[in-house]
């Protein structure tokens, strides 16, 4: 009995062991489990935080494209445009130039430029834009220097809403030397 009850006592012991192994086993697979899942969540979140922050990029620098192309767009239609204050500027200093009568009372080479500021800094030149009964109207008044005198220019424009164009109505050039008249560069009725 007692090699039976040896061989009952070996087997049950084995079987506890065997039981005990599976519970391990169970066990290690379960944690395994639960880690490969924590790894997945924590890839997919991961994953998640890497798309948004791309998205983000991406939507910063879209917004940037659009702002540097808009402010390309108001630059170039400001410096190339038949109506921009620097280009009616450009025409009508040059038309002062081309002035026979200009030349002679303030002597080559002409020069424009703005209003002087303090400290002998250069403004630009001093421009009204205003709508009045469906016309609009544009006046500057800027200097111009010969090598002679100086003297101050005044230039009136119209644009009517059917017209894409201002009209010069009148530039006058008024020297700054004593006694000397005005001169009309252009004048339309």
């Amino acid at each position: 009995m007692n090699s039976y009850r040896m061989c009952n006592l070996t087997r049950d012991i084995l079987k506890q062991r065997k039981s005990l192994t599976n519970a391990l086993l169970l066990r290690c697979m379960s944690n395994q489990l639960q880690k490969s899942s924590e790894q997945q969540l924590s890839n997919r979140m991961q994953k998640f935080k890497e798309a948004n922050k791309t998205a983000a990029y991406g939507t910063v620098i879209l917004v940037g494209l659009g702002l540097f192309g808009a402010i390309g767009y108001v630059l170039l239609k400001e410096l190339f445009s038949s109506s921009s204050v620097q280009h009616l500027f450009n025409d009508a200093l040059e038309k002062c130039r081309e002035n026979y009568e200009v030349q002679r009372a303030l002597g080559d080479p002409i020069i424009g430029y703005g209003e002087r500021a303090r400290r002998s800094e250069l403004r630009g030149a001093t421009h009204v834009e205003f709508e009045k009964d469906g016309v609009k109207h544009f006046q500057m008044v800027f200097y111009i220097k010969g090598s002679k005198a100086t003297a101050k220019a005044r230039l009136y424009m119209t644009k009517s809403t059917s017209d894409p164009y201002y009209v010069c109505r009148l530039l006058m050039v008024e020297p700054q030397t004593y006694g000397a008249s005005a001169i009309v560069v252009e004048r339309n009725a």
